[in-house]
C-alpha cells in the first residue's frame, strides 16, 4: 500500500533501510525538479544551449561507466611485484634518513610527521600554501619541489618520499576493487569542474578508481574485448593550437599550425638559443633541460594550458558524443574520455574502416574571432591500452 510521506516528518518515520533508500531518490527526484523550475525561465538561448549538450553527454558518459575496461590481471601480477619491492627499498632508505635526523621512523603519509621533520628538524622555511583564502603549511608535491630546487638537505626526504607516494598511487591502481565481471569502472562527472572538462572517480557502485590519470605504465593492464583492437584517438596539440585562435595573434597561430607548435612558441620565448634551419635539431634543442625537471617545451605546454581548457573540452567531447551515436552499429564502443582524448574499441577486421570514421568525428571547426579552427586528430591502435602504435590510413 503507497505511503505518503512527508520530508518534514521524515524523523518520526520507521523506515527500513529499503525504505529510506526510495525515499532517498524520491527527494532527489522532486529537489531536481523544484530546482529546475526556478532556473529553467532563467536560461537564454546560451546557457540554454550549453544545457541540452552537457545533458546530451550523460549518454556516452554512462555508456562507458557501464561498460567499464577489462582487465588483464597477469598483467597486474607482473607490474605490482617489482613496484613493492621498490616501495620496500626507498621506505628502508626514508627511515634510514630519518633515524639520522630524529632517532626515529618517518611516516611519509603522515602530514603531521613531514611538518614537523622538514620544517623543525631539518630547519626548512615552510611552504605556505592558500586554499578558499586560509592559510596552511604545505608537504604536497609542489612544495617538495621547491625544496629540492633550492635546498640541498631536502633532496634525499622530499625525492625518496615523492617517490614513495608515486608508488602508492600505482599500487592503489592496481588494487582498485573489480565488479563482479572482473572490470574496472569509473564514474564521469560531466559537470565536475569549473572549465568545463569531465573529471572521474570511483565507480557508483564503490568500486574502480579515476581512469583519467592513469599512468603510461600501467595502462598495460587494460585491454579490448576479445575479437576487438583498442583505438586511442587524441586532438594533437589542443590547448595550445586553441590559445592560439584566442589570441588572434598571427605568428602564434602560423606558429599552432606548423608540425611542431611547442618548439615554434620555445623558438619565439628564447629567440637566442641557437636555432637553425633544421627541424629535429630544434626539437632536440627545445628537449634541454630549463627549470628543474621541465624542458623548454614542457615550459610552453604549461604556460598555454588553462585559457583554452574549456574551449578544448566541448570540441572532444562533441567528437566523444558524435562517435557514440554515429558510429555503435559499427560495432565502435567507447570505453574513456581522457581530456583530449578518446579510448574505445573495435572489431580487430574492420579497423581500416572504421578508424578513419572515428577521426571524422572529432574533426568538428569551429569559429574563434572569426576565423575557423580545426583541431587534426590521430589515433594509435593496439592489443593493450599501453601497447599501441600510430594507425596509418592505407593506400
Amino acid at each position: 500500500m503507497a505511503r505518503i510521506i512527508r520530508n518534514t516528518n521524515l524523523k518520526k518515520e520507521n523506515l527500513n533501510k529499503e525504505q529510506s533508500l526510495w525515499v532517498y531518490c524520491g527527494l532527489d527526484c522532486e529537489i531536481t525538479t523544484e530546482v529546475w523550475n526556478k532556473l529553467s525561465p532563467q536560461l537564454d538561448n546560451n546557457t540554454k544551449n550549453t544545457y541540452e549538450f552537457e545533458r546530451s553527454c550523460l549518454g556516452p558518459a554512462i555508456s562507458m561507466v557501464l561498460r567499464g575496461l577489462r582487465v588483464d590481471e597477469r598483467a597486474v601480477t607482473i607490474i605490482r611485484a617489482p613496484l613493492k619491492k621498490k616501495r620496500l627499498k626507498l621506505e628502508r632508505m626514508l627511515n634510514l634518513f630519518a633515524n639520522a635526523v630524529w632517532d626515529k621512523n618517518l611516516n611519509h603519509n603522515s602530514h603531521y610527521q613531514l611538518k614537523e621533520i622538514l620544517y623543525t628538524y631539518l630547519n626548512l622555511p615552510e611552504e605556505i600554501k592558500y586554499e578558499k583564502g586560509k592559510q596552511r603549511i604545505s608537504t604536497d608535491h609542489s612544495a617538495l619541489e621547491h625544496l629540492v630546487e633550492e635546498y640541498p638537505r631536502a633532496r634525499p626526504f622530499c625525492k625518496t618520499i615523492m617517490a614513495l607516494r608515486d608508488i602508492d598511487k600505482m599500487l592503489t591502481v592496481l588494487a582498485s576493487k573489480r565488479d563482479g565481471d572482473g572490470r574496472i569502472r569509473c564514474t564521469y562527472q560531466v559537470a565536475g569542474t569549473q572549465t568545463g572538462r569531465w573529471s572521474s572517480k570511483e565507480s557508483p557502485w564503490a568500486t574502480g578508481t579515476n581512469l583519467q590519470n592513469i599512468t603510461k605504465d600501467l595502462r598495460a593492464i587494460f585491454i579490448p574485448d576479445r575479437g576487438r583492437i583498442m583505438f586511442y584517438a587524441d586532438l594533437q596539440a589542443a590547448e595550445s593550437r586553441a590559445t592560439a585562435y584566442l589570441s588572434g595573434d598571427e605568428g602564434y597561430i602560423n606558429a599552432a599550425e606548423s608540425s611542431d607548435l611547442h618548439t615554434e612558441v620555445a623558438k619565439m620565448v628564447w629567440p637566442n638559443l641557437g636555432w637553425s634551419e633544421d627541424q629535429e635539431q630544434n626539437r632536440e634543442l627545445a628537449e634541454q633541460p630549463y627549470f628543474g625537471n621541465y624542458t623548454y617545451r614542457d615550459v610552453c605546454k604549461r604556460a598555454v594550458a588553462y585559457l583554452p581548457q574549456s574551449l578544448v573540452g566541448d570540441i572532444l567531447n562533441l567528437g566523444l558524443y558524435r562517435i557514440w551515436k554515429e558510429l555503435f552499429e559499427d560495432g565502435v564502443e567507447i570505453l574513456g574520455q581522457v581530456h583530449d582524448a578518446v579510448l574505445g574499441q573495435c572489431p580487430i577486421d574492420k579497423v581500416d574502416m572504421l578508424i578513419p570514421k572515428v577521426l571524422d568525428c572529432l574533426n568538428n571547426p569551429i569559429e574563434v574571432k572569426g576565423r575557423k579552427m580545426m583541431i587534426p586528430s590521430d589515433a594509435e591502435v593496439g592489443d593493450s591500452w599501453k601497447n599501441l602504435r600510430k594507425w596509418n590510413e592505407k593506400k
